[in-house]
């Protein structure tokens, strides 16, 4: 009950409007005294209420005396939502378009909190015609593969670098980042990165940690966004390299320069290191 009164409330109910269409798809048709007794909300208001949802179109009255009120059917009346929603921002869409000056094509925007950087992640995906590269975790990929599938389906190409030591159903090309223990991935990012570049035109660059301190900016800026593409690719590549050549080739490289040792660490803990020594052991 208490999800259904919250699921409303997004869609602009107020919480006393959302109990008492509950309320009313479960018992009807009652009088206002009787819906006051089943929601616990005082008479006077409750009729209120009533009034305003009858003019939202989400309740019927008998029209007889004593009046009682029947809920209109759900699927009705979240179709008339929708239709009239839909209606509202195609409205202000067109009053928008004259009134908004064209953005720059070289845009640095920046996002804060985990549900904006995904929000932001969907709509680079659904803009996407020709190629997306991308480099995420599991739990990000499991999220985004809706919209993921949806792209593929347009005939756009996927190219996923995943952080990831489980293998799971893939969109497009995967490519498992399995050279480097993941803690040592996110301890040395201090997050678990997201990177998305959708037809060399868009990126977003972000890290993932609490919803409170979740970040990402998002770019047209064409130097960023080819850094951002040549990364993954890169990271790609190495993949390539370590499946035809093996681990250990790659690992004499940068473990017998003490210089490009430090980058790669980055001033990483010594517990870190721990990890990354136990993990080396281990294959």
């Amino acid at each position: 009950m208490q999800k259904c009164i919250e699921h409303l409330q997004s869609l602009g109910f107020s919480r006393n409007e959302a109990k008492v269409y509950l309320s009313l798809l479960r018992f009807y048709p009652v009088t206002g005294y009787q819906l006051s007794k089943q929601t616990g909300i005082r008479r006077s208001v409750v009729y209120d209420v009533l009034h305003r949802l009858i003019e939202q179109g989400a309740v019927y009255t008998n029209g007889e005396e004593p009046l009682k009120y029947v809920p209109v059917p759900y699927e009705k009346f979240l179709k008339t939502m929708e239709v009239n929603f839909l209606r509202s921002v195609d409205s202000v869409k067109k009053r928008l378009e004259q009134l908004y000056s064209a953005v720059s094509l070289e845009y640095i925007y920046h996002i804060k909190g985990g549900k904006n950087v995904f929000n932001e992640s969907y709509h680079l995906i659904d803009q996407a015609e020709r190629e997306i590269l991308l480099e995420l975790w599991l739990a990000q990929y499991e999220t985004l593969k809706p919209a993921l599938c949806n792209a593929e389906k347009r005939g756009v190409k996927i190219f996923t670098m995943l952080f990831s030591s489980v293998k799971t159903e893939e969109v497009g090309q995967v490519f498992y980042h399995d050279y480097m223990p993941l803690e040592i991935v996110e301890t040395r990012l201090k997050g678990r990165h997201t990177i998305i570049v959708r037809d060399n035109k868009e990126a977003l660059i972000g890290n993932i940690l609490q919803e409170d301190t979740s970040w990402a900016v998002t770019t047209a800026d064409q130097a960023l966004v080819m850094v951002a593409r040549e990364y993954i690719i890169h990271d790609i590549m190495i993949d390539l390299l370590i499946e035809k050549f093996g681990r250990e080739k790659l690992e004499q490289i940068w473990l017998s320069n003490p210089d490009i040792h430090s980058i790669v660490l980055d001033r990483l803990s010594t517990a870190a290191g721990s990890i990354f020594k136990t993990g080396q052991e281990e294959s």
